[in-house]
């Protein structure tokens, strides 16, 4: 493995990772916004 294609390979690595967090935190704020909405319903 040359150290171009190490470094590459960490780049992927880096890119998936950060895809996955930003994946994972839209949801989650996809179900807080619902589940407040829910809320707000409930109180008026």
């Amino acid at each position: 493995m040359n150290v171009a294609d190490r470094g590459m390979h960490i780049i992927l690595l880096y890119l998936r990772m950060n895809a996955y967090t930003i994946l994972s935190i839209q949801m989650l704020t996809k179900v807080n916004q619902s589940c407040s909405s829910r809320n707000n319903l409930k109180f008026r």
